[in-house]
């Protein structure tokens, strides 16, 4: 008598090299860090990096055990990428890195550097289906969460100079004035400013009237008077001129033209000042015959 296999087992997805958080192996990987063609590491129960190796199994016999591993991207998810797709097709499964026993060994590969500006977290689905009759298939997920590596300066405007008009109320000591954002294209997807991902912009007087303007702090965009106690006064001088520069770190600071903003504040009037006559009597004289709208007087 001879019994022949049924297929009646699943295949079985194993992470015999990682640290697995609820059957789930999590990757941290640095951006830019994994060139192309290179696999990606992972975290072991020893804390030590060590390659990603996937195998799986299927306790079937013959043609019922044989088993395709895939990515299935359809069903793979990103964080932060405007399209949706970011670089999830970048990561691919490739057999042939030795075998175990009777199953081959997998990797994830990548074909080409992995910006976290274009997605910040991956969530690859792994698609695993054997030969038998019927099929049968499981599926398992490998997350990639992608750090940052600080390496865009932020910058006011693309192509210098950059320049903005600011608006402030005379006679008031108070007065703020918002000027112009940085754009720090390092913090595409990183929402926590006090996230170890984020690259704090800073902000710098550098030039023009220096001593009648501040920050309200160096990392707010945000304009201030300085030593002036009674505020602006239109009538003595309606128009100023500050240059504000922006950077990450005070050693890295490089002025550009892309990342300084040339800004001039004009000052607002108020209603300050009563009308005054120039003179305060004025003589006028006519005749009982002088046409009517004869001018008599001029008033001042």
């Amino acid at each position: 008598m001879v019994i022949t296999d049924a297929n009646d087992h699943v295949p079985t997805f194993h992470f015999d090299t990682c640290s697995v958080d609820n059957e789930i192996p999590t990757i941290v990987m640095e951006e830019n860090e994994v060139k192309s063609g290179d696999a990606i590491g992972c975290r072991s129960d020893t804390g030590d990096t060590v390659l990603l190796k996937i195998s799986v199994t299927d306790e079937d016999d013959n043609e019922n055990s044989q088993v395709t591993v895939e990515i299935d991207y359809d069903a793979s998810t990103v964080d932060g990428a405007t399209d949706g797709e970011g670089q999830k097709r970048s990561f691919q499964i490739k057999e042939g890195y030795g075998t175990s026993s009777s199953h081959a060994i997998y990797v994830i590969r990548v074909t080409e550097e992995i910006d976290r500006e274009r997605g910040s977290a991956y969530n690859l689905s792994l698609h695993a289906i054997d030969n038998g009759q019927p099929q049968l298939e499981s599926f398992t997920t490998v997350q990639v969460v992608v750090t940052n590596v600080f390496e865009s300066p932020p910058y006011f405007c693309i192509l210098g100079p950059c320049m903005q008009t600011l608006y402030m109320t005379e006679n008031d000591p108070n007065v703020n004035a918002t000027f112009l954002n940085a754009t720090d294209e390092d913090n595409t997807n990183v929402d926590d400013p006090n996230s170890p991902n984020y690259d704090t912009v800073h902000y710098e007087i550098i030039g023009g009237n220096v001593d009648d303007f501040e920050l309200v702090k160096n990392t707010v965009t945000e304009l201030s008077l300085k030593n002036k106690p009674n505020g602006l006064d239109r009538e003595s001088k309606s128009e100023y001129q500050v240059q504000i520069q922006t950077y990450n770190k005070e050693e890295d600071k490089i002025q550009s033209t892309n990342n300084t903003l040339e800004v001039t504040i004009l000052v607002q009037d108020m209603n300050d000042n009563a009308p005054v006559f120039n003179d305060s009597m004025i003589f006028a004289s006519f005749t009982e015959n002088d046409n009517i709208g004869k001018p008599i007087a001029t008033v001042e």
